[in-house]
């Protein structure tokens, strides 16, 4: 057995095992959170022309009484809770129902893989070990349950305001998007998509055959200034599908989502 499926298949076990969707009351989706500001292009997630969030928005506003997946819970790691992208924000969450990330939230060491890196059995450059001393970092894991989507967010924060943190940040950007587009684990048979690109964010389909299976991963890389996002969704891995099907229409407003709520808690766009 490779590598790469053992990988594979502790990816998909562990989070189906120890994370389980919370049974929430379906509510329709929140109202999207603005687009961040657009004064340096190259630091901000996509704007677009239409607000709705991608594949789940509903066109009428969320009830006041609408709180699934609200960003509440303390901060970990530095990182706030309102850093976190909602419940209802998130990819196929009319299946799912996401609770809010925060409570799920862990600290991350610098350094610490994303997910599409576990999944692509890639690594960092060398030349990035020392990158961002004292940078904070925090990952949030839902699942869909066993032979569903997971779904991950990896938030890193470089502290202060300085060039050298913002340019920790971009350098840190690029080398995950140099890493999604290389994506070739041993033993699976690599497809990769890139569906929206900008010095400022990277979204990608990777499709990782093997056997008479494989794994499907929606990727995305924003960075806001200081702080880089990743938010990954993937599953399931081997020939069952998931009871939802892929609905994201518009990978830009998956980024935009990602990106805004980074822009509000760490005030940074």
């Amino acid at each position: 057995m490779s590598r790469h499926t053992t990988a594979l298949r502790a990816a998909t076990a562990v989070s189906a095992a120890v994370l389980a969707v919370g049974v929430l009351t379906a509510c329709d989706p929140a109202e999207p959170a603005a687009a961040p500001s657009t004064a340096a292009a190259s630091q901000a997630a996509p704007s677009a022309a239409d607000p709705s969030p991608a594949g789940d928005a509903a066109s009428a506003a969320a009830s006041p009484s609408a709180k699934a997946g609200a960003a509440t819970g303390p901060a970990v790691n530095g990182v706030p809770a309102s850093a976190w992208m909602k419940g209802n924000d998130l990819p196929l969450n009319s299946a799912y129902h996401w609770p809010a990330q925060a409570g799920k939230a862990k600290a991350v060491k610098n350094g610490e893989p994303f997910a599409f890196e576990t999944l692509c059995d890639s690594a960092r450059s060398s030349d990035l070990a020392g990158l961002g001393t004292g940078a904070d970092g925090a990952q949030s894991l839902l699942s869909g349950g066993t032979d569903e989507w997971q779904v991950q967010q990896t938030v890193v924060h470089f502290k202060g305001t300085s060039s050298g943190a913002v340019q920790s940040a971009g350098a840190l950007l690029r080398a995950l998007t140099a890493e999604v587009k290389a994506c070739a684990p041993d033993g699976a048979t690599p497809s990769v998509k890139v569906t929206a690109e900008d010095p400022a964010y990277l979204a990608a389909t990777i499709t990782l055959k093997q056997g008479s299976g494989g794994i499907t991963v929606h990727e995305y890389l924003t960075t806001t200034s200081t702080t880089v996002a990743e938010l990954t969704v993937y599953g399931p891995y081997g020939t069952k599908k998931p009871k939802a099907a892929w609905t994201v229409k518009d990978d830009t407003a998956v980024l935009r989502l990602l990106g805004a709520p980074l822009c509000d808690a760490f005030k940074n766009c």
